[in-house]
Formats: structure tokens, C-alpha cells, sequence
């Protein structure tokens, strides 16, 4: 890269991390984790570019195998004090955004989006760069009856144990196929994929939530505004059935009362080897107040059906508020 790149790149990170007081810092990194570009605030004092680097370097086969599956645009993972918001950049790029650890992430996504956008522009060696961040609009829903076509955007939350085929998931809903030795997350992924359901659009937002016992502290800002949340459980692991009530306790905790959950009995593919019955799954859906689904993340057997038939239930709670 130019001289004259290097230093747009970084007015481009300059100014993006004045944008909020919850950003600390960010740093653009290449495919073997290395930090081509960094900006970070004066707060940021216990920092390093050295751990950053080192830490990015560890990370760097799961971030890039997650956005090479084509339609995971955010990640964050929580360490100690800070988030890291891992945002796609083209060219085999990430941006990457420190946040201090009550962060609003939804907040900040639209414009590390911005920013992105701006740094794929100077790799291609553009000068013509407004630095200006503009306020993401609103979006102003008009009337059914002026626009028998719509998009509604929805945010999902998708919870249960490690390895029961969260990730997996919603590969196969997005990509229609099934990643074999897809490694476990870390903090969330987030992506955005959009369908039909009949004459409308659904822009779905999924969190893919890590079941890791570790970020459990940090899951709770995770669930607030999810009009939707699935709690997978694997039918041949009776532990990740009876850690659904754990799940549960958490949504009761942090979601929205009227939110349309989900439980979901994943790996049905694998039925000589069940030992969670569909009886035993239905009788505690029922108990709960909440949908059941069964479904197999390696066939796609029924995920469809899950997700068009939540996309019927958002849409109509829309149209009705």
C-alpha cells in the first residue's frame, strides 16, 4: 500500500473511533492475523499491539473460516474487560473493534459497516474517501396498504450447549450445506441473511450464541431485543436436553416477555443413536409455552420449515403493531 493509503487508512480509523465513547480502539488485519493499520484511544491502557496481534493470530483460522463460509459479517468475542467486534473487510481483511464491555453492539455494527466499506476503498487505492460517518437512518415502515411488498427486519438469538449444531444451523438454512468440522464459537457470531415468506422480505439477524461456560457472564446482552430465540439441543446427548432449563432461566432474565421462542431437537439424522425422545422433547416444549421443532443441521431436514414458519409469526406480530 502507498504512502498516501497508509494515511488515509489512518484518517479512516481515526475518525471511526471518535464515533462513540465506546469504542477504544480498532486495527485492520490480514489473513495470517498480522495488523496492517491501528488506531487506539488514550483509554486504552492495559492494551498492547503485541497482545492484540498475538491474540488475533490465535483466532485468525476460526474468524476467517467463519467469514469464508460467505454470509457471517460480525463477530465478538469477550476477553477480560474489552469486546472484539470482528467485521469483514474484502481482500481477506478484517477490521477489528475494541469496545469496552457493556458496549451496545447493535449500535456500533452500522458503522463499523461504514467503516469497512471505507477501508475496502483505500486497499483499492481510492483517495476520493469522505471520513464523514453518517447517522444510520431509521427505517419508516409504510402502510400495508401502500406497499403490498415488504421487508421486515427481525433479530434472532440462537442459544443451547456447545456442539449441539447451533453454527451448523444456520449454515444450512443460509448456504444449504453442512460444515462437517465447524470448531465451536466464541462469544457470538453475527449474521444476516435475508428470505421470502410469501410477498414479503425477511432480513434475519441471527446471534449465534456460544454455549461455552465461559462467556456465560457476558450472554446477557446478547438477548435484549430478539424478538425470536431457538434453544437447540442434541437428541443423542441427554445433558444438552436437561441443560435447556439453564437456558431457559437466562431468557426469562434478560429477553423481552412476548418474544417467539423455539425448542429445537437438532441431529434427528442420527436416530439410531437418540437418547432424548420426540415425546420427552414435545412434553417440555409444552411446558414451557414454547414451539418444537426436530430438525438435522447435516440433512436440512425441517430448517426451512423452522424458519419460515417464525418469519409467519414475526410478520404478523408487524402488521399488527
Amino acid at each position: 500500500m502507498s504512502i498516501i493509503g497508509t494515511e488515509m487508512l489512518d484518517k479512516v480509523l481515526g475518525e471511526y473511533v471518535k464515533i462513540s465513547d465506546d469504542i477504544l480502539g480498532c486495527a485492520i488485519v490480514d489473513s495470517d492475523g498480522l495488523i496492517i493499520a491501528s488506531t487506539f484511544s488514550d483509554s486504552l491502557e492495559d492494551f498492547t499491539i503485541g497482545a492484540l496481534t498475538a491474540l488475533l493470530h490465535s483466532l485468525g483460522e476460526k474468524i476467517h473460516k467463519d467469514f469464508d463460509t460467505g454470509f457471517f459479517k460480525n463477530a465478538t468475542l469477550q476477553i477480560k474487560t474489552q469486546i472484539l467486534m470482528f467485521t469483514e473487510v474484502e481482500d481477506q481483511k478484517i477490521l477489528t473493534t475494541i469496545l469496552k464491555q457493556n458496549s451496545s453492539i447493535d449500535s456500533v455494527i452500522p458503522y463499523a459497516e461504514m467503516a469497512v466499506e471505507k477501508v475496502a476503498k483505500v486497499i483499492k487505492g481510492k483517495t476520493d474517501i469522505s471520513l464523514e460517518y453518517q447517522k444510520p437512518k431509521k427505517i419508516v415502515e409504510t402502510p400495508i396498504s401502500k406497499q403490498p411488498k415488504k421487508r421486515y427486519t427481525y433479530k434472532i438469538v440462537v442459544s443451547g450447549d456447545s456442539g449441539v449444531g447451533k453454527t451448523s444451523l444456520l449454515v444450512q438454512f443460509a448456504k444449504k450445506r453442512f460444515i462437517a468440522d465447524y470448531k465451536p464459537t466464541l462469544g457470538v457470531d453475527i449474521f444476516k441473511y435475508s428470505y421470502p415468506v410469501e410477498d414479503d422480505t425477511l432480513d434475519l439477524v441471527a446471534w449465534d450464541v456460544s454455549g461455552e461456560g465461559l462467556f456465560q457472564k457476558f450472554r446477557k446482552t446478547y438477548y435484549p431485543g430478539a424478538e425470536a430465540i431457538l434453544i437447540l439441543y442434541d437428541i443423542t446427548n441427554p445433558e444438552s436436553f436437561r441443560n435447556v432449563s439453564e437456558w431457559v432461566s437466562e431468557i426469562k432474565r434478560f429477553a423481552k416477555e412476548d418474544v417467539v421462542c423455539v425448542l429445537v431437537s437438532n441431529k434427528i439424522d442420527l436416530e439410531n443413536q437418540r437418547r432424548v425422545s420426540n415425546k420427552q422433547g414435545k412434553k417440555l416444549a409444552k411446558e414451557l409455552n414454547y414451539l418444537f421443532f426436530e430438525t438435522s443441521a447435516k440433512t436440512g431436514q425441517n430448517i426451512d420449515e423452522l424458519f419460515l414458519h417464525i418469519g409467519k409469526l414475526i410478520i404478523e406480530k408487524k402488521k399488527r403493531a
